[in-house]
């Protein structure tokens, strides 16, 4: 019974992720325009974790993280590109950075142990990619 649900579960969670997947790599951004993302962490209960967990981005553009913790304080990092800051419980807070060459880059509160549960790991992965299948910008050949 339990596999059945856990397996049900990670259809309706396949299902809803490819589409948005795919929405975020195919969304047109015009030169210099601000992508932003609003993302929350929960620490307990059912929706443990971060919200989106994966965020992808092309290099150099320009990237606003609204980041919230919604059940306590803690401190936000963005592993190798240097975001370093300190979360209020409830209190959004901005992170403005550019977007560097192709890679993944994980973000994380490192007040919360990284563990896994049911719902995976209390993480969350950046990932920077050119895109070949995306759609050319509008005048170009």
């Amino acid at each position: 019974m339990r596999h059945l649900r856990i397996a049900l579960s990670l259809a309706l969670f396949a299902l809803v992720l490819i589409p948005a997947l795919r929405a975020q790599m195919m969304e047109q951004v015009v030169p210099g325009e601000v992508r932003e993302f609003q993302i929350k962490l929960r620490t307990k209960g059912a929706a443990e974790g971060f919200t989106p967990f994966l965020v992808i981005v092309k290099p150099q553009d320009k990237v606003r993280f609204v980041v919230t913790s919604v059940d306590k304080d803690c401190n936000f990092e963005l592993k190798g590109l240097n975001v370093h800051e300190k979360l209020k419980k409830g209190v959004p807070a901005t992170i403005n950075f550019t977007a560097p060459e192709e890679g993944k880059f994980e973000y994380f509160c490192s007040s919360v142990p990284v563990r896994h549960s049911l719902h995976g790991p209390v993480k969350g992965s950046l990932v920077v990619k050119k895109t070949a299948n995306a759609a050319p910008a509008p005048g170009a050949r």
